[in-house]
């Protein structure tokens, strides 16, 4: 049996495959607040709680680049 933190990162991995594979640039990454897993993978991308990817998303919008933007501020 795996430990979980290894079964999310293995499920982190292929989340990160998946939105490579989707998206045609990197400025057109989209982040689902909804999504439990998107929204764990992006508070760890951004190095920031899940509350501040959420009010990020609510004042900048759900594109990565501008939600980082808002983060910086």
């Amino acid at each position: 049996m795996q430990s979980p933190a290894r079964g999310f990162v293995v499920n982190l991995l292929i989340y990160k495959m998946n939105r490579k594979i989707k998206a045609n640039t990197a400025d057109a990454r989209t982040i689902d607040i909804d999504d439990a897993y998107a929204l764990e993978f992006w508070a760890r991308e951004f190095n920031v709680s899940q509350d501040k990817v959420k009010a990020a998303v609510l004042a900048a919008g759900t594109a990565a680049p501008d939600v980082k933007r808002e983060l910086k501020k």
